[in-house]
């Protein structure tokens, strides 16, 4: 079987007119910690694999793997690519970041990748837009599931406000407006619906979800 495949497992497709609401964050979480969370409405999780400085994510495998052994059955992974001149191609990375997850024994549904601070971009748009291409057609190639995390003003500011070639994948989209739902959702990059809502963040690490967790709280229609 391709090392790839075992990675990313079936999604089940769930229904529901209720806010099915989740969270991101980096802070270590044990595997009680996630039962705890479980208990208060939280069904999903998505963990970091890779950072910014194109290594992988330690403490983010660790707490997918809390996630898993509370049986948490959504979990996600999202990578923040290393962009500039001494990082390696998107396509090494992507690969680099699903074989760690592989290599550590266990599983995440999706990996996001990780669209934000503009200021670590390359200042041409053309050259962000390939990057970001090669990034999302490499895990096709890999039958890794994907999709973009990003903002509109980032994005815009990224890769230019009419480019939509990304606009296939599902899109999990940060706007912090307290608000469980896609109602104040306006569409960019070619996107009209998405997948995902980051609705509150906590931008300092402060406590503000229970069970004594700093987190980003997310929103979604289906697991």
């Amino acid at each position: 079987m391709n090392r790839f495949c075992v990675l990313i497992i079936a999604t089940s497709i769930i229904a529901s007119s209720e806010a099915i609401k989740g969270w991101d964050g980096i802070q270590a979480v044990t595997a009680a910690d996630f039962q705890c969370l479980a208990e208060n409405g939280f069904e999903f999780y998505v963990g970091r694999v890779w950072t910014q400085d194109g290594e992988p994510s330690t403490a983010g495998i660790t707490n997918i793997k809390a996630a898993r052994e509370a049986g948490i059955k959504t979990v996600d992974g999202y990578m923040w690519p290393c962009t500039g001149d001494g990082c390696a191609t998107a396509s090494e990375q992507l690969d680099a970041a699903i074989n760690f997850v592989s290599e550590q024994g266990t599983t995440i549904n999706r990996i996001w990748i990780d669209i934000e601070e503009p200021g670590s971009w390359w200042e041409d748009k053309t050259q962000n837009q390939n990057f970001i291409m090669e990034l999302l057609k490499r895990a096709d190639e890999i039958k890794a599931t994907t999709g973009v995390y990003t903002s509109s003003s980032k994005w815009n500011e990224i890769v230019g406000p009419d480019f939509t070639g990304a606009s296939a994948y599902p899109l999990w989209y940060a706007l912090w407006d307290d608000n469980e739902s896609f109602e104040g959702f306006e569409g960019f990059g070619g996107w009209t619906t998405p997948t995902m809502h980051q609705f509150e963040g906590s931008p300092n690490g402060e406590v503000n979800g229970p069970c004594g967790v700093a987190m980003d709280k997310n929103f979604r229609e289906t697991l």
